[in-house]
């Protein structure tokens, strides 16, 4: 047995070594996330100094090379965006299904894949985007959602505020708020990003596209995109953009497809004989 003196310096030296490599592993690790920080800041530069400018490059290389440059930002909030396909399309990661999120669906008719044609569950995979303010990706999860250039520099704060208002918090829970949620928000340097639900499709394509929509479906689409608006104009807000192709939809009903009717439809309403009823909810949602 070695003596105690001899014992108490090998404890000694072994603390030794292994505060020296505690301490050179924090000072790397360090180092590396200085670097990190240091090669966002330069990112900061490259980037638009206001919102104008973000949506003025439209669909072009300049538009992929921003939000290309982004990744790093994005991965460390968990979420990787959608890959560019082509023209304005986005495609999901390696073209993959998205886990079920209650804003998406494609109906039954129309079926899961069926050459990826309109309305199947495979259009879920890709996004045309108009504003390339907005980009979709992926959570880590496995849920599909929409990233929404909020804020740049000082413009954007009023939307902030509004969407703070109305997207989240208690009154998101109301039944005649139809505002599309917002998930959350995360900041780089002066540019607020929100996150929200990615949806189906929109009322652009309810009437003279491919849905079969009857009447009745796009006049229930309009009612709930008006019971919207009236919620906004009762808590002061005005929308200003009140197009169609702003009001998103979970899915098409497509009455003349399905021949049935949607379950909330009241029974003296289901005036054909020939329609049978089914089971089904549809919501519009004002983005």
């Amino acid at each position: 047995m070695a003596p105690p003196v001899r014992i108490a310096s090998t404890v000694a030296a072994t603390a030794i070594a292994v505060s020296v490599l505690v301490y050179y592993r924090f000072q790397s690790r360090r180092r590396v996330l200085s670097r990190h920080a240091q090669d966002l800041s330069v990112l900061r530069q490259k980037l638009p100094h206001d919102l104008s400018e973000w949506r003025a490059p439209g669909d072009t290389p300049e538009c992929e090379a921003i939000w290309a440059s982004l990744d790093p930002v994005l991965q460390d909030h968990g979420l990787e965006q959608w890959t560019h396909y082509d023209d304005q399309v986005l495609v999901s990661p390696q073209i993959s299904y998205p886990l079920a999120s209650g804003f998406a669906y494609a109906l039954p008719n129309r079926g899961v894949d069926n050459g990826g044609g309109p309305g199947t569950a495979r259009q879920l995979t890709w996004f045309q985007y108009i504003n390339p303010v907005l980009r979709m990706a992926r959570t880590k999860d496995g849920h599909d959602v929409a990233i929404r250039v909020i804020i740049v520099n000082n413009d954007g704060h009023e939307q902030l505020k509004i969407l703070k208002k109305v997207a989240a918090g208690p009154s998101s829970l109301l039944s005649n708020n139809h505002t599309l949620p917002m998930l959350r928000v995360f900041e780089y340097e002066d540019i607020t990003f929100g996150i929200f639900p990615r949806t189906a499709g929109c009322m652009y394509e309810a009437y003279g596209y491919w849905p079969k929509n009857s009447v009745g479906d796009v006049l229930d689409m309009i009612l709930q995109a008006l019971e919207g608006l009236a919620f906004l104009h009762d808590v002061g807000i005005a929308h200003r953009d009140a197009d169609k192709s702003n009001f998103l939809v979970q899915w098409h009903p497509e009455s003349l497809r399905t021949m049935s009717f949607p379950s909330e439809l009241p029974m003296e309403a289901r005036v054909s004989s020939h329609l049978k009823s089914i089971q089904g909810c549809h919501t519009v949602r004002s983005n």
